[in-house]
């Protein structure tokens, strides 16, 4: 249906021959007007797509690689379609640089050209741009759940995002790919589009608490997530209870006539500067659940409030009289929950995935901060999706491989796992090798995640490469690409996870993107890098389909050997170089023929 109504836009209309795209976007047997620079093509927009749509049986073959391609949307199908100067979001040629739906379908191909079967996809919803920590919005800002971003239409066509979104899911359907979607239903903007409407699913401050607004300290107790006898220890803290004393009631609970006035005042404006100067309050900024966390306020998002009391075992030293306020417990509400569920807030988040399945027929989804989520309310959500589409794919943010039985038991499919961390680290291979088989789900193998430094950025090249061929044969996961990789990226994305400010500055100083992070800045890949890894990631991926088992068997760890179907995975990780006899498979780091030096990863036939 969606797909159908792009190609009806694309039909007939014609433009020059000056949009230009990167080598990889480039279909097999393009039939269209092309001229090449060597670097990149350079296409009739309208022609080059409607010819991209038309002839999608070449890549109809379905794979089953149990392989994952992390995109993001705005930064990943961004590039200079004018072919001159810098970057630019919309350039003055009238087409938009920054990523769109239509483009992804090129990216889409790219992905299916090195044999991913599934593509993932960072929020899409719309977002804010306030509280932003660069030059646009971070994607988890998240202000509309139920809207697709708006920029992610094309103005190549008379489509909008939700259309476009519609026939990019349609699209990956076609071509055998599943998609898989992230979604944010713990916290939202700190100016949420639901606020005007709801403002009792939100928490407050006094706005001249903002400046010195911060989660309370106790160093005594160290980096930790708390228990029952944490909580009773910090209730009674000063500090906490000045801390507390911050927030407030929801202004439609204090003012419900003068609130009534403002709402009809303001609906469809920028409404949160005119409510704070209106009523003296502000949501306030999240923090993590762990106390002593070193990282600063989340100053783009705001938690939900999931129940309309405290939490239980905050009770015997808060009163009722305390205005609903946030805390290690608030936030961890699938450890401390209270006992009087926020009801409606409870069914709007519960259906936003179900939503997506019904009117996008998406293939699953990760839930952000599901950890935090009442057990109950995660339950609902789930269920609502796995009895629409039993086979939805439920990924949990589970970066501690050991809630694999928690997130089992809670119906989830998959877990993040932590390679990502112990990938980079030579000496915590061989543990992560191990630990993967004793899994009761399967892992995320990621050599790096849009939340950590990129792997070309903290290792050297052929190490880097080692441990990519490494992720791919790791037992009982999926093999995960955060794109970019294939194209050697350097810069970050964000630095959420194991990362220092020093990562953000990996690129050369006369880069464009030098310093930038896509999750808070426009940012476009190096899609035309000199060297790239999409044959070998390609290879990796049809040797996943013909050799990777799942069940695979660590026969040694020393050197590393892992049974795979008729193939036996090797990483020389002792000091002695190996010798061998049969050609392999696939081979990095043979620095003598027929040897296997220090290092070097190898997959061998092997009956």
């Amino acid at each position: 249906m969606y797909l159908e109504k792009v190609k009806n836009e694309l039909r007939d209309k014609r433009a020059g021959v000056n949009y230009h795209i990167p080598k990889h976007w480039m279909p097999c047997g393009y039939k269209g007007r092309v001229c090449f620079d060597g670097v990149r093509f350079k296409v009739d927009p309208y022609e080059f797509f409607e010819e991209m749509l038309n002839d999608l049986d070449a890549y109809s073959f379905s794979v089953k690689s149990d392989s994952i391609y992390v995109a993001f949307p705005r930064t990943t199908s961004a590039y200079n379609h004018k072919g001159f100067g810098l970057f630019e979001p919309e350039d003055p040629l009238g087409y938009r640089e920054s990523g769109t739906f239509l483009k992804m379908m090129a990216v889409a191909l790219h992905a299916k050209r090195m044999h991913f079967d599934t593509m993932y996809l960072l929020p899409v919803s719309m977002h804010s741009d306030r509280f932003k920590k660069g030059t646009v919005g971070s994607p988890y800002a998240v202000s509309d759940p139920l809207r697709i971003a708006d920029y992610l239409a094309d103005p190549l066509l008379d489509l909008s995002a939700e259309e476009l979104f519609g026939a990019f899911v349609e699209f990956c359907h076609r071509i055998g790919m599943r998609v898989i979607l992230d979604f944010v239903p713990r916290t939202g903007a700190r100016d949420s589009d639901l606020i005007l409407e709801h403002p009792e699913w939100f928490y407050w401050v006094d706005v001249a608490s903002v400046g010195k607004y911060a989660p309370p300290k106790a160093p005594e107790l160290g980096f930790r997530q708390l228990s029952d006898e944490d909580m009773a220890y910090l209730y009674q803290r000063q500090d906490v209870r000045n801390f507390l004393s911050c927030f407030r009631w929801s202004p439609s609970h204090t003012e419900p006539e003068k609130w009534d006035n403002f709402v009809k005042a303001n609906r469809g404006k920028d409404f949160l500067p005119e409510l704070v100067k209106t009523f003296g309050v502000i949501t306030p900024p999240g923090f993590s659940d762990w106390l002593n966390d070193p990282q600063p306020t989340w100053d783009d998002v705001t938690f939900y409030r999931l129940f309309l009391d405290h939490p239980d075992v905050a009770k015997p030293f808060v009163g009722d009289d305390q205005p609903p306020y946030v805390l290690f417990d608030v936030i961890k509400a699938s450890r401390f929950p209270g006992s009087k569920p926020n009801g409606e807030l409870w069914d709007y988040l519960s259906g936003i995935i179900a939503y997506y399945i019904e009117r996008f027929d998406i293939d699953g989804a990760r839930i952000d901060m599901g950890h935090a989520l009442p057990k109950e309310l995660e339950q609902r959500m789930m269920e609502k999706a796995l009895k629409m589409k039993p086979d939805f794919m439920l990924i949990a943010e589970e970066l501690n491989p050991e809630g694999d039985v928690r997130a089992k038991e809670s119906n989830y499919g998959a877990i993040i796992g932590n390679s990502w961390w112990m990938l980079p680290r030579r000496e915590k291979i061989v543990e992560l090798f191990t630990d993967s088989t004793k899994s009761v789900l399967p892992l995320w193998a990621a050599v790096e995640t849009p939340d950590t430094p990129r792997i070309f950025g903290r290792l050297p090249y052929h190490e880097a490469l080692q441990r990519l061929v490494m992720s791919a044969f790791l037992p009982n996961s999926y093999f995960v690409v955060n794109a970019g990789l294939e194209l050697l990226e350097k810069q970050p994305m964000n630095l959420g996870l194991d990362a220092t400010l020093d990562d953000k500055w990996v690129l050369p100083r006369d880069d464009e993107f030098y310093g930038k992070l896509s999750f808070f800045d426009h940012y476009a890949l190096h899609w035309d890098s000199e060297k790239d890894l999409t044959y070998i990631i390609g290879k990796l991926n049809r040797l996943r389909v013909t050799h990777y088992d799942a069940m695979a068997k660590i026969c040694s760890t020393e050197p590393l050997m892992v049974k795979h179907k008729g193939a036996m995975f090797v990483w020389n990780n002792t000091e002695k170089p190996i010798s061998y006899t049969e050609a392999p498979l696939l081979c990095v780091g043979t620095a003598v023929l027929d040897t296997l030096q220090t290092d070097g990863v190898a997959l061998f036939k092997h009956e």
